[in-house]
């Protein structure tokens, strides 16, 4: 059974585009082991205990096995996302530690969200988070006068007009840096509050993409 789960695998692992580590300078045990990890990763597996998998996978990996580390970023990915999704829950029923975690998550420099890492701080420092609050300060500090910032707070207090001038300033690089896809989302939200100017360019935008 064990050997039919580690064929069907690998043939599902075969055709992903997936990071695998070379392993190098690897003794005799040390490709044994990663072999066991993975061997046992699979069991796991199969019978649904997915985070465990995960664990033995990366144990695997980290010892050079190609085939637990092509498993683990297979299963590793949607454990993630469930994660996140969880995290995003908790953060809207007023959970500081969970949104900090966000901002974490997103300030990664695999996912690297700007907008929504400096919502996630934000939200974590108004709900008590003092770790959340002192990075804020550090962070905003030198722009705290600047138009753009305190654009910025009014739209994440849901100004529909604030977000639709700010997201313009992106657009076009005005006092900020341009970031077009920022603008996008400013524009968009901006729209989703309720300014009909911002649908109509939000749509426009989007067209010459």
């Amino acid at each position: 059974m064990l050997i039919i789960l580690l064929f069907s695998f690998s043939l599902l692992f075969a055709e992903g585009n997936i990071i695998i580590l070379e392993p190098k300078n690897q003794s005799i045990e040390q490709i044994n082991q990663g072999k066991y990890y993975t061997n046992e990763g699979f069991r796991a597996a199969s019978f649904g205990s997915n985070h465990i998998a995960r664990d033995l996978f990366y144990k695997a990996c980290s010892l050079g096995d190609d085939l637990g580390c092509r498993a683990f970023n297979e299963i590793n990915a949607p454990l993630r996302v469930e994660k996140i999704l969880i995290q995003k829950q908790e953060c809207d029923f007023g959970d500081k530690d969970a949104c900090f975690s966000l901002f974490r998550y997103y300030s990664s420099q695999s996912i690297l969200d700007s907008f929504k890492s400096d919502w996630y701080l934000s939200k974590a420092c108004r709900l008590g988070k003092i770790e959340a609050c002192n990075l804020e300060v550090s962070k905003f500090k030198p722009y705290i006068q600047s138009k753009a910032h305190l654009l910025g707070n009014q739209c994440f207090y849901n100004n529909k007009n604030a977000c639709y001038e700010l997201g313009n300033m992106y657009l076009f690089g005005i006092e900020v840096v341009k970031n077009v896809e920022f603008a996008k989302e400013l524009i968009k939200k901006s729209c989703d509050i309720g300014l009909k100017k911002a649908c109509n360019d939000y749509i426009r935008i989007l067209s010459l993409n």
